[in-house]
């Protein structure tokens, strides 16, 4: 080996790439590195072996060090931001793809690589731009057709979507990734029903198409169909058995059935989805052992809501003798801060002291062995702050009719919003109901919707009152306490009333969240809730017939 030069072994290292012989593939790039570290040949050619490996890490680094050999190659400029996108680093990926754009203008992958991009920081507007470039360069490119409708889906254009992946099904009528974007477009929409023999055709076009499974197990759980909904995640897992799409989806039949004892192992591999690369999670992962004082960091890498949920796992941390850490939603450390056993809260992005070991906080069931007997569900656990129960129970001490505090809109962000959400008017019944007076605790979105109904309804609007200087949370949880009722769908305010333990009724889609389980009318997490579920998709009016019915029962 000796007398072979760096030529010499980057030309075996390209032969050994091309039969598919990988290792020794690298071997030879890493042996043509030896010889000269600088060699850009090497290096982007190690970098591309890292990228189509999914080894993006290695890729990212190997490519970056490319770049500072030569940084006017435009495909090296793309493939590290591909790499990046892989990591999460979308901002870095953004910036690379645009380079790879302005040194190669006429490169259609590089637009749609940036509208990719885009589309994940949840810029429709952009994306759908960069997606049309793509299309102009290449008409016949068919993953720019999917990221255009992708954009004019986020963009809430759902029939402009449609139109616009129909007629590129036109021109590539056996093309599997279209007819699997017009079903995810069609689930998206609320139409599953139909989404379902699109999914089917694209598995026909490509036998173990890991995605199609994926997106058709989960519009047939959206139809409530779990059994046929696990078979396709099963099958997608022959083809690819780490893929951790399908692994959680399959978690989440799991866990909405009660089944946590299969459930909670698998919603590990949640941990491996791209999202979650963007917290960089250390190694030094907390598997339950005693802790014997040493600190201990818990991230709440899901929602506010998920937050408050899991947030009732700390006490038992604290039993195995933790210093726990928090690290949460900057706008709930106020509401936290009142939680006992939390010995530091940290916003996201906060730099750590050393610590031991960390654990993600939706992983704390899991660590415990929870189940539907032993899951820790007293209540409250979560608490008001006694001035603002006081300056509340003052405001409110007028009204003498039964008060019901309502939500009806979460974050549109939620890619399963559409469903979870509800027009405010779907809540008229309760507006008729006699000696009921109703106070809107919606702030943000959804909030406009007061409009069409304050001069109709027994309504006062809290939104310009709640949490504007107190912070996020602190006086809609005073309000609640001082009211008899809160009505909500599934949002962050219904795992609020719940932790504090007030009267809550939560209107339910067809098939909601895992946590709320199957064919319950009641929560186990939440002792002081009741839940009432679509009996046809998308058919609101009838919940809120039920619930009004409910509040008028003697």
């Amino acid at each position: 080996m000796v007398t072979i030069d760096a030529r010499e072994a980057l030309a075996r290292a390209r032969q050994q790439q091309q039969a598919g012989n990988l290792p020794e593939a690298e071997k030879w790039f890493r042996y043509a590195l030896q010889l000269q570290p600088s060699n850009f040949d090497a290096l982007r050619g190690l970098g591309r072996l890292y990228l189509t490996s999914g080894r993006f890490a290695e890729a990212a680094a190997v490519l970056d060090q490319a770049l500072q050999v030569r940084a006017d190659v435009f495909d090296v400029q793309n493939d590290l931001g591909m790499a990046q996108a892989r990591l999460g680093l979308l901002d870095e990926a953004a910036v690379r793809f645009k380079e790879a754009i302005r040194l190669q203008p006429t490169f259609a992958e590089g637009h749609n690589n940036l509208a990719l991009t885009q589309l994940r920081c949840r810029q429709p507007l952009a994306a759908a731009a960069s997606a049309r470039r793509a299309i102009e360069l290449n008409p016949d490119f068919i993953g720019a057709h999917i990221s255009l409708g992708n954009a004019l889906q986020a963009q809430g254009k759902t029939s402009e979507a449609l139109d616009c992946l129909q007629h590129a099904l036109r021109m590539r009528p056996d093309s599997a990734e279209l007819h699997n974007a017009f079903g995810i477009a069609l689930g998206q929409s609320g139409q599953e029903e139909e989404a379902i023999p699109r999914f089917q055709r694209a598995i026909e076009l490509r036998p173990g198409y890991v995605r199609a499974c994926n997106n058709f197990g989960t519009a047939l759980q959206n139809l409530a169909r779990s059994d046929e909904a696990l078979h396709y995640f099963d099958e997608g897992l022959k083809s690819a058995p780490e893929d951790p799409h399908l692994h959680t989806a399959r978690a989440l039949v799991w866990l909405r059935q009660g089944d946590f004892e299969r459930g909670w192992p698998e919603y590990e591999w949640r941990l491996r989805l791209p999202d979650m690369r963007r917290y960089n999670l250390p190694q030094n992962r907390w598997r339950g052992e005693p802790l014997d004082g040493r600190p201990i960091v818990l991230l709440a890498e899901q929602g506010v809501g998920d937050t408050i949920h899991f947030v009732r796992y700390v006490p038992l941390v604290r039993q195995r003798g933790g210093q726990v850490i928090l690290v949460c939603h900057e706008p709930l450390i106020r509401l936290l801060s009142r939680f006992p056993g939390i010995d530091q809260l940290l916003p996201f992005g906060s730099s750590l002291a050393a610590f031991d070991t960390f654990i993600p906080l939706a992983s704390l069931p899991g660590v415990f062995g929870t189940s539907l007997s032993n899951l820790p569900a007293e209540v409250p656990y979560l608490s008001a702050d006694p001035g603002l129960l006081q300056l509340w129970g003052q405001r409110l001490r007028s009204y003498r009719d039964f008060k019901i505090g309502i939500a009806w809109q979460g974050s549109r962000d939620n890619p399963d919003d559409y469903r979870r959400s509800a027009p405010l008017e779907a809540f008229g019944p309760l507006a008729k109901l006699p000696g009921v007076h109703l106070f809107s605790l919606q702030k943000g979105e959804g909030n406009e919707q007061l409009r069409r109904v304050a001069h109709a309804w027994p309504i006062t609007n809290l939104a310009g009152r709640l949490d504007e200087d107190a912070g996020a949370f602190m006086d809609t949880a005073a309000v609640m306490k001082q009211l008899d009722l809160v009505v909500t769908v599934d949002t962050a305010i219904a795992h609020l009333a719940g932790a504090l333990a007030v009267p809550v009724y939560v209107a339910l889609a067809f098939v909601a969240d895992w946590r709320w389980l199957a064919d319950r009318d009641d929560s186990p997490w939440y002792p002081t809730m009741r839940v009432f579920r679509q009996r046809q998709r998308g058919a609101w009016s009838e919940v809120f017939s039920r619930i009004a019915a409910m509040i008028a029962r003697p």
